[in-house]
């Protein structure tokens, strides 16, 4: 993310410095002076928990109008004031705040060891607060499933996500269509197994069972890369299904 972010504002130094002498110009006079800084910039690293620490010692120091209007607490999602104040005035330069509680965050996010985090990061930047976002995807069939119910969705309407084991991999496969950094993995059609509603045209345990494991050893078996594309790449691989 670090790399990403500095690559697109050098990126703008670069190749439109027109547009930013505009910008900095007519619209805001910190524009170019706070894309240079992002691009030539180390940025921090904290933890979640760590910036709660910090935001609280913070907020007991400020009063009247200087508080923050949000309450701050181990758990809260960080309000665009904490992420600006961590940037701007803490660590006086762009900031990557990781490892987030896993209430506040999708049920797809990697579920850390400590089973109260998940590996999700936001990259803070002065002026801004987040600017990009991200996460690991949780790859274990059986969290993932749990914390799914957990979320209260329905599988039924989830199975094709779990048939493609999650990981995002449906919206990595537009990305892959005339790129060569191929992430997608075209597991779906091979491995997927409809239950053999055995009783009355009803899902049986054993139906369950067999179809968890089938999705069980797709996902956390790894696969072989595919051909490079776009030879290779078509969408009925991936048998993703639009939901209402």
């Amino acid at each position: 993310a670090e790399d990403y972010v500095k690559f697109c504002c050098q990126y703008l130094l670069d190749h439109c410095a027109d547009d930013l002498a505009f910008f900095n110009k007519m619209i805001d006079k910190t524009v170019l002076a706070r894309v240079k800084s992002v691009a030539e910039s180390n940025f921090a690293r904290c933890s979640y928990t760590e910036a709660v620490e910090i935001l609280t010692v913070e907020a007991k120091k400020r009063k009247g109008k200087k508080k923050f209007v949000n309450e701050v607490f181990w758990g809260c999602d960080l309000a665009s004031e904490h992420e600006r104040f961590l940037a701007e005035q803490h660590f006086k330069c762009p900031t990557i705040i990781y490892n987030y509680p896993k209430e506040i965050k999708a049920f797809y996010m990697k579920l850390n060891d400590d089973d109260k985090t998940v590996a999700a990061m936001d990259v803070l930047v002065p002026g801004v607060g987040e600017l990009v976002g991200g996460s690991q995807r949780e790859e274990n069939y059986d969290t993932l499933k749990t914390k799914m119910l957990t979320a209260g969705l329905d599988l039924d309407e989830y199975d094709w996500y779990l048939d493609l084991g999650g990981s995002g991999r449906a919206r990595t496969a537009a990305l892959a269509w005339d790129s060569s950094a191929w992430s997608c993995s075209p597991r779906a059609s091979k491995t997927s197994e409809k239950p053999s509603h055995s009783q009355g045209g009803q899902e049986t345990p054993e139906d369950n069972k067999k179809r968890d494991e089938t999705r069980r050893n797709a996902i956390q078996t790894k696969p072989k890369l595919p051909p490079t594309p776009p030879e290779f790449f078509h969408f009925k691989y991936y048998q993703i299904q639009a939901r209402p």
